[in-house]
């Protein structure tokens, strides 16, 4: 809500920190050339020290190239060293471009080399201090808004204000932390000060972000659908070019050099290339040609985006590779159903932002089939970060720390719950859902959810990890089981119904949820040898799978 989470990542204001602390140790001792090779060598090892993020790798390739550039007398440009360090990191892994990371990096530099500057003199009035905190923390947050809206469906409001005061906050305690860290190495006693030091900044540090995202209006949601994405990323593009109209073409001017001289074989025209004589770009394409130009591109990326965003989603099933436990996400028309989530709440948000499209912030109903860690405890974190339609459990729940927490995460979003149990249905949007189990069978050791789906002219069963007993009363109905797509009960483990199971429900594809080398023997051979001629697909094995309906056929494919 306070807009500073950037704090906590590693990126280029710690690289910035870092080659500012080097610079200034070496400088006036050594050369200059060998003040820039210290420097890249020093960013290097830190990069390699805290590990190669997105963000990380941006910071590193862009310090590198300006390190360099001043050890060979050839001082960069900052739009040039950032489209360098965009298309290398491209180039060399394609996949970093979908990272939010890695997006919201590049964003932040590109508004701080095109806006932070016409900012800061429209500010002119304001003390010099104040001026260029605020312009530089606009300039990098006005081309993040739309990604962190379109990621996490809220943005911040009081980001810029409580970025002012927090910046400047934050160097110290970096540098009073790693001191601390490193006499504390030798000598606790003589690094307590430090540490008492860096204590106080950061609890001055957080009573401010308390403070700021504890104000009215600390931060907006933002409307789910593909309109109202487009209609602020506009509105974004129209207060960029009233602010800085010149300078916030400056970096399509420096892409459009490129291109030319690429085409024409004359480097003369890029920044840093050109001789002094050589001619401006404006002598040969005029600037106003070029923002029109610019802004018919943003609007058709945005008419494009928008046109493969209003294109629904095909009918699937995705098994989910939450390691040991289960997560199945069904999709179809335009519905979304999770049924449990894993283990792992990390995890599971990071493989659902992966499966959902990046406006998808709604989840219809959350599933917990029953209250075990493996099946339930990833759920908990999508209350928070989705909004969530309705959430389903088994009509007589047990009362464990799960469920209470279950209970607790839906009751604070205001989600109702729904319990439900033999017999009942419900229907999501066109997916339809029917409770199998659990029945009033006092054998039954907890109330596990058996669900039967159907959608798209397929069906599904989800047994969970129903017990024995339960399993030998579905058999009693065995036309009710039938399915194309089967999940043997408790992760593949043994029961003696694996083959009527089997042989009742028919499937024509089976899902097999296990962790990689897992201590319980998941999926047991009797398991796989009930399985037959079945093809089976396991998410140790084969990553996320995903089960796609194409006109009645089954679509099978898998993450790796």
């Amino acid at each position: 809500h306070s807009g500073t989470a950037h704090l906590l990542a590693v990126s280029g204001f710690n690289m910035t920190l870092v080659a500012g602390a080097v610079a200034l140790g070496l400088r006036g001792r050594l050369p200059l050339r060998a003040v820039a090779l210290a420097t890249a060598a020093a960013l290097g090892g830190y990069a390699l020290l805290v590990g190669p993020s997105p963000s990380v790798l941006r910071a590193g390739v862009m310090a590198l190239v300006a390190s360099l550039g001043v050890a060979v007398g050839r001082p960069s440009f900052g739009a040039n060293a950032l489209c360098l360090c965009v298309a290398v990191l491209t180039a060399v892994d394609p996949g970093i471009a979908t990272a939010i990371g890695f997006q919201l990096s590049v964003a932040a530099t590109a508004g701080l080399i095109g806006l932070q500057a016409p900012l800061a003199q429209r500010l002119g009035r304001l003390p010099s201090v104040l001026r260029e905190g605020l312009a530089t923390t606009i300039a990098a947050s006005v081309p993040t808004v739309p990604i962190i809206a379109a990621a996490f469906g809220r943005i911040s409001l009081v980001s810029p204000l409580a970025n002012l005061i927090a910046v400047p906050l934050f160097a110290p305690l970096l540098a009073l932390g790693m001191a601390t860290a490193a006499i504390g190495a030798i000598s606790e006693d003589a690094a307590r000060p430090l540490g008492l030091a860096s204590y106080a900044v950061a609890t001055a540090l957080r009573r401010l972000v308390e403070l700021s995202a504890s104000l009215p209006g600390a931060s907006a949601e933002i409307s789910r659908g593909v309109l109202s994405g487009v209609a602020l990323t506009l509105s974004l593009v129209v207060i960029a070019a009233v602010l800085a109209s010149a300078r916030a073409a400056g970096i399509a001017v420096v892409i459009a050099r490129g291109g030319l001289a690429a085409i024409r074989r004359d480097w003369s025209a890029v920044p840093g290339l050109a001789p002094r004589y050589a001619r401006p770009l404006s002598s040969r394409l005029s600037r106003r040609a070029l923002r029109v130009a610019t802004a018919c591109a943003v609007v058709a990326i945005l008419v494009a985006g928008s046109l493969v965003a209003l294109r629904p989603p095909p009918s699937r099933l995705r098994a989910l590779d939450v390691g040991q436990g289960d997560a199945f996400l069904l999709e179809h028309a335009g519905a979304v159903v999770l049924i449990d989530g894993g283990p792992d709440p990390g995890r599971l948000l990071a493989l659902l932002g992966g499966s959902l499209a990046p406006w998808q912030r709604r989840i219809d109903a959350l599933v917990m089939t029953h209250a075990h860690i493996d099946h339930g405890a990833g759920l908990l974190a999508v209350f928070d970060r989705y909004d969530v339609g309705i959430a389903i459990e088994p009509r007589g729940l047990e009362d464990v720390a799960l469920s209470r927490l279950w209970a607790e995460r839906a009751a604070r979003a205001g989600v109702p719950r729904h319990a439900i149990g033999a017999g009942e249905q419900v229907r999501i949007g066109a997916i339809e859902l029917t409770a199998l189990s659990p029945n009033e069978d006092p054998r039954v050791e907890y109330r596990n959810l058996v669900l039967h789906a159907r959608y798209a002219g397929v069906a599904a069963l989800f047994p969970g990890d129903a017990t024995d007993s339960a399993l030998a009363d579905l058999l009693l109905d065995p036309a009710a089981l039938r399915s194309d797509v089967y999940i043997p009960p408790h992760h593949g483990a043994h029961t003696p119904h694996a083959a009527a199971l089997i042989a009742a429900v028919r499937p024509k594809v089976a899902l097999l949820s296990v962790g990689a080398s897992n201590r319980y023997g998941h999926p047991t051979p009797a398991t796989l040898a009930a399985l037959g001629d079945v093809p089976t697909y396991r998410t140790d094995r084969r990553g996320t799978v995903e089960v796609q309906v194409d006109g009645g056929r089954l679509l099978v494919r898998t993450g790796r």
